[in-house]
């Protein structure tokens, strides 16, 4: 399923009100400014896209605000016909 030239999405999302994602490199941003942390969020999708292209993926990113997350993540799947959704880290240290 996850075999080389195949499409992938990489969608990073965050609830309402709340960051929900660490964005790449050293930005520091505003949570409560919604255009900054979609801007932070794109940025960031587009970067884990580049990862999952030199992984030997078609790629493209997206980056949506949304809640409730499950539901949202399903919904967006279903929207782009995906036939798998692999979850990450968020990137915050255990």
């Amino acid at each position: 399923m996850l075999g080389p030239a195949r499409d992938a999405i990489v969608l990073i999302f965050w609830p309402p009100f709340d960051l929900g994602f660490i964005p790449s490199g050293e930005a520091r941003l505003d949570a409560a400014d919604s255009a900054q942390v979609r801007r932070a969020a794109e940025r960031t999708a587009d970067d884990r896209a580049a990862l999952a292209e030199a992984a030997g993926f078609r790629s493209r990113s997206a980056a949506i605000e949304v809640s409730p997350t499950g539901k949202g993540i399903v919904e967006f799947a279903d929207e782009h016909d995906a036939s798998v959704i692999v979850l990450g880290s968020h990137g915050r240290p255990v």
